[in-house]
């Protein structure tokens, strides 16, 4: 597809997606292939201007640690409110809560989460695009870390907001570009187009 039926596709699948959420169904991840240079790139950064929706694009080829990705581990502890309200707490805090009401649960283990990355948009009322650009020249690491969030917008212990795009690029699998082709198991999590110059 050339560049404005790709636009013409990706509003309608997003559109769908918007739908899908409002039914209480997950969104469909989208992958944009193409040779370099043809403007994959430009083409979502402007149809987020169409749309007038946030945008926040990664280079997964430039990442160079998952938690970059996926968030940094962090240690949270059960606590409860003087209402009984519960809330997992990051061990740096745990004091700050204990003054103010808080009590710690006695028999409760701590458990393991991830802290949400910066660039997950905050605003859960505003459309986002949320591009993964250079997938299929990311570390096949960070191909495997992503897995869920293409699947199901969430990894472990955070979310991206219910109206909050997935979308990301690769280029073709041939001898002509170094990249890591992908498996069943990714390619069936997302749609994907083909774009040409």
């Amino acid at each position: 597809m050339n560049i404005q039926e790709i636009k013409n596709t990706l509003n309608y699948l997003l559109d769908n997606n918007l739908k899908l959420v409002e039914e209480g169904k997950g969104k469909i991840a989208i992958n944009l292939e193409g040779v370099p240079g043809i403007g994959k790139t430009f083409c979502i950064k402007q149809l987020a201007e169409e749309r007038n929706a946030g945008y926040a694009r990664i280079n997964l080829s430039e990442v160079e640690e998952v938690g970059d990705i996926c968030g940094i581990p962090l240690k949270e502890y059960l606590m409860y409110s003087t209402d009984g309200e519960e809330l997992w707490v990051a061990e740096k805090v745990v004091d700050r809560y204990a003054h103010m009401g808080y009590t710690l649960c006695p028999t409760c283990l701590p458990r393991m989460s991830y802290a949400v990355p910066a660039w997950v948009p905050q605003n859960s009322e505003q459309e986002h695009i949320l591009f993964l650009d250079d997938f299929s020249r990311a570390n096949p690491l960070f191909m495997q870390a992503i897995m869920s969030l293409v699947q199901f917008g969430e990894y472990v212990s955070w979310k991206l907001p219910k109206k909050c795009h997935l979308v990301l690029s690769s280029n073709p699998d041939t001898s002509d570009y170094n990249v890591t082709g992908l498996d069943l198991a990714q390619a069936t999590r997302m749609i994907t187009l083909q774009m040409e110059f």
